[in-house]
């Protein structure tokens, strides 16, 4: 997958955008499953499987918050990662 194409942030970007445009009124339908949730997170469903969920996220306040807090989360757990390994190589090379 190109995850260029499909960075969380700017995803989190388009979601943030719909949401501001959104009908108040408008219903989105269905709530994914968890699973769904876990492969649009994980960039792995299909192009029209992502927009589908894009869709409902931009309409649904509870999945759109759901979705921000678990990726914002993993990018800050990722982050930690990085800082762990780039010690662990510093203390290598020394």
């Amino acid at each position: 997958m190109n995850n260029a194409a499909h960075n969380p942030d700017t995803e989190r970007l388009i979601a943030l955008i719909g949401l501001a445009a959104a009908k108040q009124n408008s219903h989105p339908g269905p709530c994914p499953s968890d699973e769904k949730m876990a492969e649009l997170i994980d960039n792995s469903l299909d192009h029209k499987q992502r927009v589908t969920m894009l869709r409902h996220l931009n309409h649904c306040n509870s999945c759109y918050r759901l979705w921000v807090e678990t990726t914002s989360m993993l990018l800050e757990e990722k982050d930690l990662i990085d800082v762990v390994n780039i010690d662990q190589y510093r203390a290598t090379a020394s």
